[in-house]
Protein backbone atom coordinates (compact mmCIF):
# COMPACT_ATOMS: atom_id res chain seq x y z
CA UNK A 1 0.00 0.00 0.00
CA UNK A 2 1.20 3.52 -0.54
CA UNK A 3 1.25 6.37 1.87
CA UNK A 4 -1.34 8.75 0.71
CA UNK A 5 0.38 12.56 0.56
CA UNK A 6 -0.62 14.38 3.97
CA UNK A 7 -0.69 18.01 4.28
CA UNK A 8 1.98 19.48 6.38
CA UNK A 9 1.43 22.91 8.92
CA UNK A 10 1.82 25.22 5.54
CA UNK A 11 -1.24 23.21 3.86
CA UNK A 12 1.53 22.34 1.03
CA UNK A 13 1.08 18.04 0.56
CA UNK A 14 4.44 15.97 1.00
CA UNK A 15 4.92 12.45 0.25
CA UNK A 16 4.92 11.21 3.46
CA UNK A 17 7.72 8.06 3.32
CA UNK A 18 6.79 5.13 6.16
CA UNK A 19 10.22 4.30 8.09
CA UNK A 20 9.53 0.22 8.29
CA UNK A 21 10.84 -1.99 11.26
CA UNK A 22 13.17 -3.08 8.13
CA UNK A 23 14.63 0.09 7.48
CA UNK A 24 15.02 0.28 11.10
CA UNK A 25 17.10 -2.68 11.93
CA UNK A 26 19.33 -2.27 8.60
CA UNK A 27 20.25 1.42 10.17
CA UNK A 28 20.75 0.03 13.57
CA UNK A 29 22.89 -2.81 11.80
CA UNK A 30 24.83 -0.56 9.82
CA UNK A 31 25.46 1.36 12.99
CA UNK A 32 26.65 -1.33 14.76
CA UNK A 33 28.91 -2.68 12.05
CA UNK A 34 30.66 1.05 11.46
CA UNK A 35 31.39 1.24 15.09
CA UNK A 36 32.88 -2.33 15.12
CA UNK A 37 35.28 -1.11 12.52
CA UNK A 38 35.71 1.93 14.30
CA UNK A 39 36.81 -0.41 17.42
CA UNK A 40 38.93 -2.97 15.22
CA UNK A 41 41.11 0.16 14.21
CA UNK A 42 41.51 1.95 17.41
CA UNK A 43 42.34 -1.99 19.42
CA UNK A 44 46.41 -1.31 18.75
CA UNK A 45 46.20 2.16 20.21
CA UNK A 46 44.32 1.09 23.45
CA UNK A 47 46.24 -1.82 23.89
CA UNK A 48 49.30 0.39 24.21
CA UNK A 49 47.67 3.18 26.27
CA UNK A 50 45.40 1.09 28.74
CA UNK A 51 46.90 -2.34 28.80
CA UNK A 52 45.52 -5.67 27.61
CA UNK A 53 43.09 -6.43 30.63
CA UNK A 54 41.44 -3.17 30.19
CA UNK A 55 40.96 -4.18 26.39
CA UNK A 56 39.64 -7.21 27.49
CA UNK A 57 37.30 -5.97 29.58
CA UNK A 58 35.99 -3.35 27.23
CA UNK A 59 35.42 -6.19 25.08
CA UNK A 60 33.37 -8.18 27.21
CA UNK A 61 31.25 -5.23 27.82
CA UNK A 62 30.62 -4.30 24.12
CA UNK A 63 29.40 -7.43 23.37
CA UNK A 64 27.38 -7.72 26.46
CA UNK A 65 26.14 -4.08 25.53
CA UNK A 66 25.20 -5.81 21.82
CA UNK A 67 23.74 -8.68 23.06
CA UNK A 68 21.56 -6.49 25.16
CA UNK A 69 20.46 -4.12 22.00
CA UNK A 70 19.75 -7.03 20.14
CA UNK A 71 16.95 -8.32 22.80
CA UNK A 72 14.58 -5.57 21.71
CA UNK A 73 16.02 -4.99 18.26
CA UNK A 74 15.42 -9.06 16.22
CA UNK A 75 13.12 -10.23 19.50
CA UNK A 76 15.74 -12.92 20.79
CA UNK A 77 14.38 -14.60 23.44
CA UNK A 78 15.52 -14.31 26.85
CA UNK A 79 16.92 -17.66 28.63
CA UNK A 80 17.54 -18.47 31.97
CA UNK A 81 21.17 -18.35 30.67
CA UNK A 82 21.67 -15.30 29.53
CA UNK A 83 20.04 -13.93 31.87
CA UNK A 84 23.03 -15.56 34.04
CA UNK A 85 25.61 -14.81 31.70
CA UNK A 86 24.56 -11.10 31.77
CA UNK A 87 24.73 -11.10 35.60
CA UNK A 88 28.11 -12.47 35.77
CA UNK A 89 29.46 -9.53 33.22
CA UNK A 90 28.26 -6.65 35.01
CA UNK A 91 29.39 -8.49 38.68
CA UNK A 92 32.63 -8.85 37.16
CA UNK A 93 32.88 -5.10 35.20
CA UNK A 94 32.18 -4.26 39.26
CA UNK A 95 34.79 -6.26 40.91
CA UNK A 96 37.34 -5.68 38.54
CA UNK A 97 36.79 -1.62 38.64
CA UNK A 98 36.98 -2.15 42.18
CA UNK A 99 40.12 -4.05 42.04
CA UNK A 100 41.71 -1.53 39.82
CA UNK A 101 40.98 0.86 42.64
CA UNK A 102 42.32 -0.91 45.11
CA UNK A 103 45.36 -1.52 43.52
CA UNK A 104 45.64 2.12 43.01
CA UNK A 105 45.65 2.59 46.68
CA UNK A 106 47.67 0.35 47.46
CA UNK A 107 50.52 1.42 45.04
CA UNK A 108 49.71 5.29 46.25
CA UNK A 109 50.25 3.98 49.91
CA UNK A 110 53.63 2.30 49.46
CA UNK A 111 55.17 5.45 47.40
CA UNK A 112 53.91 7.38 50.15
CA UNK A 113 55.33 5.33 52.80
CA UNK A 114 58.80 5.19 50.70
CA UNK A 115 58.80 8.79 50.22
CA UNK A 116 58.84 9.00 54.14
CA UNK A 117 61.35 6.61 54.51
CA UNK A 118 63.60 8.04 52.72
CA UNK A 119 63.13 11.66 53.75
CA UNK A 120 63.33 9.81 57.75
CA UNK A 121 66.66 8.76 56.64
CA UNK A 122 67.88 12.13 55.16
CA UNK A 123 67.10 13.83 58.42
CA UNK A 124 69.42 10.81 60.26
Amino acid sequence: MLAQPRPDCTGLQHDAVPLTHRSVNWILTLAVRSYGAVQCGCHATELTWCGGMYCSVCNTVKCALAMWLSIPLFHNPVTGLGTLGSVIVVLGVLLYNKARDYERRVRRLSMLHRHSAASDILEI
